[in-house]
């Protein structure tokens, strides 16, 4: 399925791709507390989480199999990282991005008769990096404080 076509369809999409990060961000999570009960190690059961879905998602890149196996190893290690130093949110905010890149055409040429959508759904993923940092720092301070301010 991919992003071109109407504006609702855009919309759609995206509220669709939304819906899907949730549940790939919480399957992550939950096959990787399944796995560390069942194996009792976190390194290997990091490992065997990050294999079994690199191996699902071998079909989301197109190209030859050696880079679509380097593309899943690399998202799937990614996401792991996430899932363990980061959390839940972390990992969601993560597969919405992957997803919505493999569905949407990027454009940032003016010209290109897709560049409206293109423009939509980059400002909807400014929205979730925002989003995602402004509920991940909390009530700290996200800039540190200068020496000269009171």
């Amino acid at each position: 399925m991919n992003g071109i076509g109407p504006a609702r369809w855009i919309v759609y999409l995206a509220g669709w791709t939304f819906d899907e990060s949730l549940f790939r961000g919480f399957g992550m999570v939950l096959l990787l507390l399944v796995m560390r009960a069942l194996v009792r190690h976190d390194l290997l059961a990091s490992l065997i989480t990050m294999l079994l879905i690199a191996a699902s998602a071998l079909g989301d890149a197109p190209g030859p199999i050696g880079v679509r196996a380097f593309y899943a190893l690399a998202a799937s290690f990614a996401g792991i990282v996430l899932a363990r130093r980061c959390g839940m949110l972390a990992v969601m905010a993560y597969a919405f991005f992957l997803v919505i890149q493999q569905r949407m055409p990027f454009t940032l040429d003016p010209d290109a008769w897709y560049f409206g959508r293109s423009a939509v759904v980059l400002a909807l993923l400014l929205l979730v990096v925002v989003y995602a940092f402004r509920v991940s720092m909390g009530a700290k301070r996200w800039l540190p404080r200068l020496a000269f301010e009171v």
